[in-house]
């Protein structure tokens, strides 16, 4: 029986969730097995399945499959929206694909190329997605996490320190956001 896109992302994202790693070799069936049934797909549950495959197949070293799938990345951000109709999750979505596009470049040494493009993610966040209630916590601590690591390789240091202090930040506030959200009565810590 033939499972659908949805059924086989859910199933991959709650292995990947539950740190089922060490099971390589399901992983990467399943992966696969996620990889053909989304073919042509550019709906939003397909790219967020171009996203998990892209991170699972980096997990594993396999750089250049991640980069290949991430690649659509590549030009997913063009043309640019009108500022309403991007503040949505398929938007998000697209600029994560993109992020992952831009960790194939970081991997294969391209640093420039990796560094544009993510600055061009995060200002795409701040002028078509974020707001209030969209605030892009997790996505925008991604685009920090990997241009720290950029600026590690490159040995600039300082601009790494706040990169990475940037990324802390924001998964620190996506958190308490989330527990807010789950129970607003109770204080934060």
């Amino acid at each position: 029986m033939a499972s659908s896109l949805l059924d086989l992302y859910t199933e991959l994202k709650a292995l990947v969730r539950v740190a089922e790693y060490r099971d390589q070799k399901k992983v990467l069936s399943l992966a696969r097995r996620l990889r053909r049934t989304i073919g042509s797909r550019r709906d939003l549950h397909a790219i967020k399945a171009l996203v998990l495959l892209s991170e699972v197949y980096d997990y594993y070293g396999l750089f250049r499959v991640s980069g290949r799938i991430a690649q659509l990345g590549k030009r997913i951000l063009s043309p640019k929206p009108k500022p309403k109709e991007a503040r949505d999750e398929l938007a998000q979505a697209k600029v994560r694909l993109t992020v992952a596009y831009a960790r194939s470049l970081y991997r294969r040494n391209r640093y420039d190329d990796a560094e544009a493009l993510l600055l061009e993610c995060r200002k795409y966040v701040n002028e078509y997605i974020r707001k209030e209630s969209f605030p892009n916590l997790g996505t925008l601590g991604e685009i920090a996490y990997t241009l720290g690591r950029i600026h590690r390789q490159r040995q600039h240091f300082l601009s790494a320190l706040r990169e990475f202090n940037t990324a802390i930040e924001s998964y620190n506030d996506r958190i308490l956001r989330k527990r807010k959200k789950k129970a607003p009565n109770l204080e934060a810590e």
